[in-house]
C-alpha cells in the first residue's frame, strides 16, 4: 500500500507481506478481511521508513500482526527487544545480526491493554496467549520501531503486536479473523473513551 493509500481511521491495522519463499502470509489474509490494511515489507532496510510513515495519519492505535511458525494460539505480544538475529534471509536477501536501533534501550513495552485484548480474543472463540518474546525477526523489529517512533513523537497511542499461527492446521483462518476483529474492537473502544475524556476536559477548560 502506497503512502497516499494509507487508511485514515482510528486503529491502523498492519501486516507483513509473504516471506521465506511463501506465496501468502496468513496474518495478512486475515487482516484484509477487516478492511484496509497497511502491508509492511519483510526487509530490515526498508522497515524503519515504512513504520515511520504509519504515524503521519495520527492513528489512535497501531495493531501490527504477523506469522509465528511454532504458535498454536494467537500471541498477544507485550515486549519488543532491541535485537535482530535473523535465522532466514529477509525479502532483500539480508540476514543481519544487530540491534534494531543502535543505542536504543534493550526493551520497549507494548502500550496496548494486552490482558484485555487476550480476554476479548478468547471471548470471540479464538485461542490467545500473552507473550513476552516477539522473536528476533521482522515482527519484533516492527514492534520495537513503532514503540520507538511513538516515544520520539510523544504520541500517547496504543501500539501492539499479534502473532498468528503460520500453520493452517493449528488455527483456521476464520479463527484468526475473529481474534483480529476482537482486538480491533478493544482498541476502538479504548480510543473512543480516550477521545470523549479529552473533549470533556477541553470543555471544562474553555468554561473557566
Amino acid at each position: 500500500m502506497s503512502r497516499s493509500d494509507l487508511p485514515s481511521r482510528a486503529v491502523l491495522v498492519c501486516a507483513f507481506e509473504p516471506f521465506g519463499g511463501r506465496r501468502t502470509n496468513r496474518a495478512l489474509l486475515a487482516a484484509r478481511a477487516l478492511g484496509d490494511v497497511v502491508v509492511l515489507p519483510v526487509s530490515f532496510a526498508r522497515l524503519p521508513s515504512a513504520v515511520r510513515r504509519l504515524f503521519r495519519h495520527r492513528p489512535s492505535a497501531i495493531l501490527l500482526c504477523g506469522e509465528h511458525r511454532r504458535a498454536r494460539a494467537m500471541h498477544v505480544e507485550r515486549v519488543a527487544r532491541n535485537r535482530i538475529a535473523a535465522g532466514i534471509a529477509d525479502n532483500d536477501f539480508a540476514k543481519p545480526r544487530r540491534p534494531v536501533v543502535r543505542g536504543g534501550p534493550m526493551l520497549r513495552l507494548a502500550t496496548w491493554p494486552a490482558r484485555a485484548i487476550a480476554a476479548a480474543i478468547r471471548a470471540a472463540g479464538a485461542r490467545a496467549e500473552l507473550s513476552n518474546d516477539a522473536g528476533d525477526f521482522a515482527c519484533n523489529a516492527a514492534l520495537y520501531l513503532a514503540l520507538a517512533e511513538r516515544a520520539r513523537r510523544g504520541h500517547p497511542i496504543a501500539v501492539g503486536f499479534l502473532h498468528v499461527p503460520a500453520d493452517r492446521r493449528r488455527m483456521p483462518i476464520a479463527e484468526i479473523r475473529r481474534g483480529l476483529a476482537a482486538a480491533v474492537a478493544v482498541l476502538e473502544a479504548r480510543s473512543s473513551t480516550t477521545s470523549s475524556a479529552a473533549r470533556r476536559a477541553g470543555g471544562r477548560r474553555s468554561r473557566r
